[in-house]
């Protein structure tokens, strides 16, 4: 992911944008990342692929995803 300062958007807007609506971009101000800018289609998808679900009440492909997750997290800490 491309990383960019607020001076540099201040700057170079137009490279920023371009680059943005192809990947995802990274704004940093004092070294820090605070925003990610992404092109539309990648928000429309993300935001319309939200579910949520009690525990215990998930539909068994996504308990097995939480399942195969925590294995890779309990992986690694060893």
């Amino acid at each position: 992911m491309k990383e960019y300062t607020f001076t540099q958007i201040n700057r170079e807007c137009g490279s920023v944008l371009d680059d943005a609506m192809k990947q995802p971009v990274t704004l940093c101000k004092n070294g820090k990342p605070k925003i990610v800018m992404i092109p539309y289609e990648a928000y429309e998808e993300a935001s319309n692929n939200q579910a949520a679900y009690k525990l215990g009440e998930e539909p068994p492909e996504v308990s097995a995803l939480l399942d195969e997750g925590l294995d890779n997290i309990l992986k690694d800490d060893d």
